[in-house]
């Protein structure tokens, strides 16, 4: 009788192990989105998995003995900032000329005045009194403020370093040696005291033909990421030159493609609120929908959230290490995500980074284009996911809707029962 009762018992404790497991199995599922109420697309960005994992490269930077700043030659301004030998006055002409603006994709003399901002806590006192002095001839050109961006300045600087004269001539500034020498001094203590690498020095050819190596260097903000370490100076016997030692860290990146929508305005305006999104579902005459983040990747089992808006569109899209974080909420755990209602809709169109949900007493759906109209029949108070056919204008009882799509066709799907 008691072996009986023990069976018993442990028939039923199977019996509840299995009911618990496909309730738990069932309670996963519905913490995903069902399928038919997502709307992504595919995005390919690069981003660095890892930043303890990069390259090593070691280099010796040598300055060339032909370029002249200022009357004064690249080698002894290495030289001067390596403290190995003693440093001349600098020529600075006594005429107050103003700086002429050369027009085009890059201005010199707008980017010395935001690398000044930018580097002048770190400078010693004697240079940053001689860098005050040329950013006190350029008084009349507004300071840029904020976030900066200079189109071209990497080109720029490759360029300067393979013919310096046919740079200048280009130029037509009347400071443009007063700001490459104090850039370039600048730069150098930057590198030797704080282990940084600023423009002028990562598109110096030695540097950049070393780091196009492992990475593409067409992206200025991934360029950024490659630091310098064991920086010294050491004195060459060749032609009384000094030369600078350092190893480059060369962050490794792993390109992926994210989930995402995004309605594409312009290619080059990448800063809008890209996000996957929830079509949603009506419960009586309230709205529901989940607000899913901007965009998301699954690695090693791990889901991460991408804020696309702060990533930088330079010939690829790179995503710095700030933007990349684990995802609370996703399209599988909606369960973190925040959930919202709009109660009372008899008539809607909310619109999507990818088409239109759309809910009302309407019973046709008019896709045109060209003249020609595509016409399709709907059934009243249900909700649909309406995607315009790329240049089409879709009209929906009494609302024209418009959006840019990469979309062969108008498409409309009823979103539930």
């Amino acid at each position: 009788m008691l072996i009986l009762t023990a069976i018993q018992i442990m028939s039923m404790l199977q019996l509840i192990f299995i009911a618990s497991l496909s309730i738990f199995i069932a309670g996963l599922q519905s913490s995903s989105l069902p399928d038919e109420r997502k709307v992504c697309k595919l995005q390919d960005i690069s981003y660095i998995p890892d930043e303890n994992d990069y390259d090593l490269i070691h280099l010796e930077l040598v300055l060339d003995s032909s370029i002249s700043l200022n009357h004064v030659l690249a080698t002894r301004i290495l030289q001067e900032e390596c403290g190995l030998i003693e440093k001349e006055l600098s020529f600075i002409p006594r005429r107050e000329k103003r700086s002429h603006i050369a027009r085009g994709i890059f201005r010199l003399s707008k980017w010395f005045l935001h690398f000044y901002q930018q580097s002048r806590k770190f400078l010693r006192p004697e240079l940053l009194k001689d860098i005050k002095n040329v950013v006190d001839k350029l008084h009349h050109i507004k300071t840029p403020m904020g976030k900066v961006k200079f189109a071209g300045i990497g080109k720029f600087f490759y360029e300067m370093w393979k013919d310096v004269n046919q740079v200048r001539a280009e130029a037509k500034d009347a400071h443009f040696d007063l700001m490459l020498e104090q850039t370039l001094r600048t730069s150098l203590q930057l590198l030797i005291n704080n282990n940084e690498l600023s423009e002028i020095l990562l598109n110096h050819p030695s540097i950049s033909d070393k780091i196009k190596t492992k990475i593409p260097i067409s992206n200025a903000k991934l360029l950024s990421e490659v630091k310098a370490i064991d920086v010294h100076c050491q004195p060459l016997n060749r032609d009384s030159q000094a030369a600078i030692y350092l190893k480059l860290k060369i962050p490794r990146i792993q390109n992926i493609t994210v989930e995402k929508v995004g309605r594409r305005v312009d290619s080059l305006l990448f800063y809008c609120n890209f996000q996957c999104d929830d079509i949603g579902k009506m419960k009586g005459n309230t709205y529901q929908y989940y607000v899913l983040p901007t965009a998301t990747f699954e690695r090693n089992e791990t889901v991460f959230a991408v804020e696309l808006g702060k990533c930088v569109l330079e010939n690829f899209i790179f995503c710095p290490p700030t933007t990349i974080q684990e995802a609370t909420c996703s399209m599988n755990n909606i369960k973190q995500c925040l959930s919202k209602e709009e109660p009372d809709q008899t008539n809607f169109v909310r619109e999507l980074q990818s088409g239109f949900a759309v809910f009302g007493s309407f019973t046709q759906v008019i896709s045109t284009k060209h003249g020609l109209n595509d016409l399709f029949n709907v059934q009243p108070h249900h909700l649909y996911h309406v995607v315009p056919q790329e240049g089409a204008i879709v009209s929906i009882g009494g609302n024209i809707l418009n959006q840019f799509t990469s979309s062969e066709n108008t498409t409309v799907r009823r979103i539930g029962n």
